[in-house]
């Protein structure tokens, strides 16, 4: 029994069951233009409420259906048909009253097939199981563009669609997408996307960092994979380089900074399973919890879960002054000592929780001021801190208790202190600034002769303790000694000591030493005078605290000085030896140190022109210094030429002395140079056989150092004319002419030769030959003139009576010779 046989008795059977039983029923056919299995199709009987009452299935080749009815009231009939299908009535509503409805009357309820559809899931990256919701998906072809979203799985359809080609794009405001569009073509049959058509990269993952409930900025977040995967992450959105001294792994894909309300932001994660963790690289913040572990699927991560900061380091430094550490200085905060400076002056203050803080230093020689500072996270440092006072002390040489006074210069602040009985000493913390600090001297104590040395110490505190004042009745010796290159170079030399409270000292050097006797003690400059010699130190700057006191010189070289008119580079070598050295001499005083003694020759490299320009000085000379004025100075100018056309012939001429140069071509130009005393006249006039020259000549005016004055002629290539007269004919006057000027004459030589002078290449020239009693025909394109001699006729006149010649006007007839 065929299936269509089947299909006709189920029919029959069921109305003759609802006949006897009477059981209305609701029936119809589904209907389509293209063959298609009517059986996919679901019929459905659903109530007001939603309530499936009942379904069935249309018959696979004729599309026809039946479903029961049991109850009255209003219901709809609809289909279920596979995604993409199309059916026009998607529905269609019944009031089932047994008499005057369509199933009750028994009339075809009927549903057209409009066409198939697009089905398809828009993925996310390495997930093809689901993917996002309210993704944008576009359906575009020639004829239309249709525009739907994803639903819970990141499944979408468009229907009707009739066949074609299709484009199918994704569009997210905010997803970044991996892969954005595919074509599809529809042919009879639903049209399926594969796998992997669509797919959003990532999604945006945003946490926060907090501190006491305030956010935190600058905090570094990274994250890391949770999972190994087989392939790369690819994250976007978030900073990949390298983080300081952090030490990443394999897991670590990139990491965010937080911005003013502490949130961390990264861009583009793709789903799966990952944790992040807080790092501060310039501090040691510690953090709860340590990771944050979660997941992304298939939309934006927000994690609820923060990084909540329980405690925070902070470093300091302890300074003198800005480049002046004070190490092993005692931190206290609140009274209680909580940390210690290494010997950079630096310290941290540990698990701190953002609040206001007392901080005191305590170190030796130092008093500090307390501070008062607001802590949070988000401070990389805490401010330097530098003493408020500085200890200053020294010793009083007596053997009762002095009182020593320190004045503010400038103020009316005095402090006092009072010095020891047993060894004299005594100390003062000061603020920076300048002081005059002295011993207090009774009366009584003056008039018996009591007094000290020195009256007083002017000291500036800035950035250091000050140990070393003393006041004392002491009278030192010192002691110094002279090495000297040759033995006699120390006879005759003198030392000097200067203070600024007594009058200069001066002692002989003899055998290589010198002694000072009965010196007060105090600061004192040590130096030696006459002194035309070079020395390891040529001063000696000498606190003087005790009985003894030894200093030294050591000579290194001998003086020569300078004085010279303008700039130079002095190049020297000692007689004997190969080496030589130089100097840079500036115009006015100069000096330079001889390392030996002998006989050494100097010679003068500059643009200037000094006589001599080399000389020579012996190191045993009484008078080291050496005077040169620069008598001339070199001028430069410049031929501008576009090419290189060869040597160029220049004449100068200086009063009655003229010279002849040949330049070179570099860089653009000829360069001339000129040595001239200021006010000196040069006459300068280029020559070249085809180059022709603006100006012609020029006059240089020598200046009172070297000067550059450019470009100052430009050569070009001329007009030349030149040629010969055939036969060869001397006398033969050459005639140039051009329109306002001059005209140019020239005579052709021996030989029927002639020459011009380059000429302007831009103008117009005209060329005649003449001689007298001949014609002269040209010029051809070599420049060359053919001479013709004319006859001539020559014509006496004389007296007939004596045959004397008279003295008439005689006319010269010329013609040419011709002949026929």
């Amino acid at each position: 029994m065929s299936g269509l046989n089947i299909y006709i008795f189920f029919i029959t059977y069921l109305l003759d069951l609802s006949r006897a039983n009477e059981v209305v029923g609701c029936g119809g056919f589904l209907k389509s233009h293209v063959p298609i299995d009517f059986s996919k199709v679901e019929v459905r009987l659903v109530t007001k409420q939603g309530i499936i009452k009942d379904k069935t299935t249309a018959a696979p080749n004729n599309g026809y259906y039946f479903v029961p009815l049991y109850d009255k009231g209003e219901m709809f009939v609809e289909l279920a048909p596979p995604p993409g299908w199309s059916f026009e009535p998607k529905e269609v509503a019944i009031n089932i009253d047994g008499v005057n409805d369509f199933c009750s009357q028994g009339k075809d309820i009927n549903f057209v097939f409009q066409g198939f559809g697009i089905t398809g899931k828009v993925e996310s990256l390495g997930d093809s199981n689901n993917g996002p919701k309210g993704v944008t998906v576009h359906l575009q072809s020639k004829d239309e563009n249709r525009t739907t979203i994803t639903n819970d799985e990141g499944s979408f359809f468009f229907t009707p669609v009739y066949p074609g080609v299709y484009k199918v794009s994704i569009y997210h405001p905010k997803w970044k997408i991996f892969k954005k569009s595919v074509d599809v073509q529809v042919e009879e049959s639903n049209a399926e996307l594969q796998k992997d058509s669509l797919i959003v990269q990532g999604y945006e993952v945003t946490g926060k960092v907090t501190s006491d409930g305030e956010p935190v900025k600058g905090v570094t977040v990274i994250i890391l994979l949770s999972e190994e995967k087989k392939k790369p992450v690819l994250v976007d959105g978030c900073i990949k380089e390298a983080i300081g001294k952090y030490q990443g792994n394999n897991s670590t894909l990139c990491h965010a900074i937080t911005d003013d309300n502490g949130v961390y932001r990264f861009g583009v994660v793709p789903n799966g399973r990952y944790f992040v963790t807080a790092h501060f690289e310039k501090q040691n913040i510690h953090y709860q919890p340590q990771k944050i572990e979660f997941a992304v699927n298939n939309g934006d991560a927000v994690l609820e879960q923060q990084f909540e900061i329980i405690g925070f380091s902070i470093p300091g430094r302890v300074y003198k002054s800005k480049d002046k550490p004070v190490p092993n200085a005692k931190i206290y905060i609140n009274g209680q000592t909580v940390a210690t400076t290494d010997k950079n002056g630096i310290y941290k203050l540990e698990k701190l929780k953002a609040g206001t803080y007392k901080i005191k230093v305590e170190a030796e020689d130092l008093i500090f001021d307390e501070k008062i500072f607001r802590l949070n996270p988000s401070h990389q440092e805490l401010p330097d801190i530098l003493p408020s006072a500085f200890k200053v002390c020294g010793m009083v040489t007596s053997g009762q208790s002095q009182t020593v006074s320190f004045m503010h210069v400038g103020t009316l602040k005095r402090t006092q202190a009072q010095s020891s009985t047993q060894d004299g000493g005594f100390c003062q913390f000061l603020a920076p600034g300048k002081y005059d600090v002295k011993v207090v001297v009774g009366q009584d104590e003056t008039q018996k002769g009591l007094q000290f040395f020195p009256l007083k110490h002017t000291i500036e505190v800035v950035s250091d303790e000050i140990t070393d004042l003393i006041f004392s009745q002491l009278k030192a010796t010192v002691f110094g000694k002279v090495k000297c290159l040759q033995s006699e170079n120390c006879q005759g030399l003198s030392v000097v000591m200067k203070s600024d409270n007594a009058d200069d000292l001066i002692a002989k050097v003899q055998g290589g030493s010198f002694k000072f006797e009965d010196i007060f003690p105090g600061t004192y400059k040590i130096s030696l005078s006459p002194n035309r010699f070079c020395w390891e130190t040529s001063e000696h700057v000498m606190n003087i605290n005790s009985a003894t006191v030894d200093v030294s010189f050591t000579q290194t070289g001998y003086i020569v000085n300078f004085l010279f008119s303008h700039d130079a580079k002095v190049r020297y070598q000692l007689k004997g030896e190969t080496k030589s050295s130089g100097i840079a001499v500036t115009k006015g005083r100069s000096s330079v140190c001889l390392p030996k003694p002998g006989e050494y020759k100097f010679t003068v490299e500059s643009c200037h022109s000094y006589s001599p320009s080399s000389f020579t000085y012996t190191t045993d000379e009484e008078v080291n210094e050496i005077a040169l004025n620069a008598e001339k100075h070199t001028q430069t100018l410049c031929i501008a030429a576009e090419t290189n056309f060869g040597d160029v012939r220049v004449a100068v001429k200086v009063g009655a002395d003229q010279t002849a140069k040949t330049l070179k071509y570099k860089d653009g130009c000829y360069k001339l140079e000129l040595m001239l005393e200021p006010g000196q006249t040069a006459a300068v006039e280029p020559h070249s056989d085809f180059l022709f020259f603006t100006p012609g000549t020029l006059s240089v005016q020598g200046k009172d150092d070297c000067s550059d004055s450019g470009m100052k002629f430009s050569a070009a290539k001329g007009k030349v004319f030149r040629g010969k007269v055939v036969p060869a004919l001397e006398g033969v006057v050459i005639t140039v002419e051009t329109p306002q000027f001059d005209p140019l004459v020239v005579e052709t030589d021996a030989e029927g030769f002639y020459k011009f002078q380059p000429l302007d290449n831009k103008k117009e020239y005209k060329i005649s030959a003449a001689k007298e009693s001949y014609v002269l025909m040209g010029p051809d394109e070599n420049g060359n003139f053919a001479a013709h001699k004319l006859a001539e006729v020559h014509v006496e006149v004389v007296d007939s009576a004596d045959n004397t010649p008279l003295t008439v006007r005689i006319k010269k007839l010329n013609s040419h010779s011709e002949r026929g």
